[in-house]
């Protein structure tokens, strides 16, 4: 049965988290569509940038929660803490949640780069609790306007469809929508990771002595071609890329696990759009 994008659960509560930092306008327009759906939402975002923290937690030192002029009345920022901390601290200070939103990411998180993504960490250590949970990013070529709203509406759409519902493991999807305003969104894709999503890191050594050396490591942001079916293959052709991923890769593979998404309308999803 195809779930239904106009129905919404009652009471949905829902933990938004990102790997940007709590100033980054993706998690703020994420927070004010799930409010708008009437979800009540909690926010826990690290103070500042954590990309590339993928799975880390913060060990053998204390982390420092702080109430924070966010996006939602409930909004708080982690000082020093990586994005797996927010959800860790705020499903036991806050908890239960019925979904845990990461995003929406100012850039791809395809093929590899899964496994290193903070926004990508934070929805597997909610897969790892029990907790459904979406990573949401929006990708963007250079010097183009964010579609934000394009990608929040993605994640409402997917909540509203209750996608990740029913028994069996734990998943989490990772979710790539393409910087397109919402009428230039060709519909999703079901998915499965590329091998690689970009070319090898770049090194730049910054100074070089005989005791010591300061470099700098940096992710080339160009996507390299895909063979079809892959994530990076579908946003390339302006496809919404969703791929099922679960906690326990090896012992619950993805591939055994079925998802039905909602029917792609351009127009669905929303009240106004009736």
């Amino acid at each position: 049965m195809i779930p239904d994008p106009s129905s919404m659960p009652s009471c949905l509560r829902v933990l938004v988290t990102n790997d940007d930092g709590i100033e980054s306008p993706g998690v703020h327009a994420l927070a004010d569509e799930l409010a708008q759906m009437g979800a009540e939402v909690t926010v826990a975002c690290p103070e500042r940038e954590m990309s590339g923290s993928g799975q880390s937690h913060t060990l053998r030192r204390p982390v420092r929660l702080a109430r924070a002029a966010g996006p939602a009345a409930h909004s708080w920022c982690i000082h020093e803490g990586t994005p797996v901390d927010c959800v860790d601290l705020a499903v036991r200070l806050w908890g239960p949640f019925d979904y845990v939103v990461s995003g929406v990411n100012a850039g791809a998180n395809l093929g590899d780069h899964v496994y290193y993504s903070g926004t990508a960490g934070a929805a597997w250590a909610a897969s790892r609790q029990g907790i459904p949970a979406l990573a949401v990013s929006l990708v963007r070529d250079k010097d183009e306007p964010w579609e934000w709203q394009s990608a929040v509406r993605v994640a409402s759409q997917l909540l509203r469809g209750q996608v990740l519902g029913g028994d069996g493991p734990t998943r989490w999807l990772n979710v790539n929508v393409p910087n397109k305003p919402w009428g230039e969104l060709k519909g999703w894709c079901i998915t499965r990771l590329a091998p690689r999503f970009s070319h090898p890191p770049a090194l730049k050594v910054e100074r070089w002595r005989s005791d010591a050396i300061v470099a700098t490591v940096r992710l080339k942001d160009s996507m390299v071609a895909s063979e079809a079916g892959t994530d990076i293959a579908a946003v390339a052709q302006g496809f919404i890329s969703v791929t099922v991923l679960t906690a326990r890769p090896f012992s619950d593979p993805p591939d055994a696990l079925p998802l039905v998404l909602p029917v792609w309308s351009p127009r669905n999803g929303r009240e106004d759009d009736q």
